[in-house]
């Protein structure tokens, strides 16, 4: 609709008889119909915000860790197939214990999916890299906990979480392995722990399992993938020793 000057009033409305040219009727029938479809839309937002209920509702309005952390450890960028939906997740680790200290998270989605995102970033908090990579096999039963059973059609939102987790663990591993610079091999990508000093550990601390190993250096006390090299590390350092 065209913007009205004040010259054109008179000839638009005739002030004798309070008559309106059809102009003016056919913009004012324009701003109520628009006014109309305003209310609709209010409606239907409301209508949408019935649908969450519970702590839904309360992450919903009031999501917790929402952002993105200034050069974090780990980082994923994941997406739903389902339903469209767009998850970043970024986490920082204290340098020594490896032990996540902050994460946030971006989404674009509903409702469930920004509550489920908040409790993710929140139980990742404190945790290790060994606990942080079981977490992905025991998140429903944390979402159950803080929502009960989510609906079947609102699945895709834990499971867009777990993924997103799945994958930030992987890039850091793989990170890890590209930025090793040392002689000797890498066996704990977590920790970043040489085989020469899980050796060093074996000898000087006598460790003797792999717990031993992990408390003396951490190596085998992140996701726990290098255990069986650590283990073999082990039995050749007994071999050798029997054999003296």
């Amino acid at each position: 609709m065209s913007t009205l000057e004040c010259s054109d009033l008179p000839a638009l409305f005739n002030v004798s008889n309070g008559s309106m040219s059809g102009e003016v009727r056919s913009a004012l029938r324009i701003s109520s119909q628009h006014l109309l479809w305003e209310k609709r839309q209010r409606g239907a937002a409301l209508q949408n915000m019935s649908f969450y209920t519970g702590r839904i509702r309360v992450l919903f309005l009031h999501p917790l860790n929402v952002g993105e952390l200034l050069e974090p450890d780990m980082k994923s960028d994941t997406g739903s197939l389902v339903c469209g939906a767009v998850l970043r997740l970024t986490i920082k680790l204290d340098a020594s214990s490896r032990v996540i200290t902050n994460a946030k998270f971006k989404a674009t989605g509903c409702g469930y999916l920004i509550a489920t995102a908040s409790v993710l970033t929140e139980t990742l908090r404190e945790l290790t890299i060994e606990e942080a990579t079981l977490l992905p096999t025991m998140l429903d039963a944390v979402f159950v906990e803080h929502f009960g059973k989510l609906p079947p059609d609102k699945l895709q939102c834990a499971i867009l979480c777990r993924d997103a987790l799945g994958a930030a663990i992987t890039a850091y591993r793989a990170s890890t392995l590209t930025e090793w610079t040392g002689d000797d091999a890498l066996i704990c990508t977590c920790f970043g722990v040489s085989e020469t000093t899980i050796e060093q550990a074996i000898e000087s601390e006598a460790a003797r399992t792999v717990e031993q190993v992990a408390q003396a250096c951490n190596a085998g006390g992140g996701c726990g993938s290098c255990q069986p090299l650590i283990e073999d590390i082990l039995d050749d350092y007994l071999r050798t020793r029997t054999q003296e």
